[in-house]
């Protein structure tokens, strides 16, 4: 188990390492840097953050899977021409860039368009009714409800605002 003061003195130095001209988003052993691109040295300084990032996880001893990571822009005029990379072992890996991706159990894609997470919900929740149809064939209305919340509605009103 992890100290809760050696993880703090962790996040300072991964902020003051990597925070300063960009955003850094993190949520359990996941981190995303964000950039608003409106010049050409808006690059450069993301490009400049990713390195940083890089030389942080080698200090500290951490590896970075950099099969992983990922390119993503959002925007309805965004200039995609430019990409990104990170340097391994003396090798410059260039990072994919996607149009979609699943982020805590949310599909996004560049326009924030929520079309595909909303289509997936509904054929996950019609797959668990069919899993609850299939194998309880004798259900009163309470065991059935009880089913239902547990197993669809639960998943259906996860990040119900999107």
């Amino acid at each position: 188990m992890l100290d809760p003061l050696l993880f703090l003195i962790y996040i300072i130095d991964l902020i003051e390492s990597c925070g300063t001209n960009s955003e850094i988003y993190l949520f359990a052993d996941d981190a995303k840097s964000f950039r608003h691109i409106l010049y050409v040295s808006d690059n450069k300084f993301l490009q400049g953050e990713l390195h940083n990032l890089k030389d942080w996880t080698d200090k500290w001893l951490l590896r970075l899977n950099v099969k992983k990571c990922k390119v993503a822009s959002f925007g309805r005029m965004v200039d995609n021409s430019y990409s990104y990379h990170l340097v391994d072992k003396d090798q410059s890996i260039y990072l994919d860039r996607c149009t979609q991706f699943k982020d805590l159990s949310v599909l996004m894609d560049e326009q924030l368009n929520f079309k595909e997470h909303i289509h997936e919900k509904i054929n996950k929740a019609y797959a668990m009714l069919g899993i609850i149809r299939r194998n309880f064939k004798y259900l009163t209305i309470s065991c059935f409800v009880t089913l239902y919340k547990g197993m669809v509605r639960s998943d259906l009103e996860y990040c119900g605002s999107v």
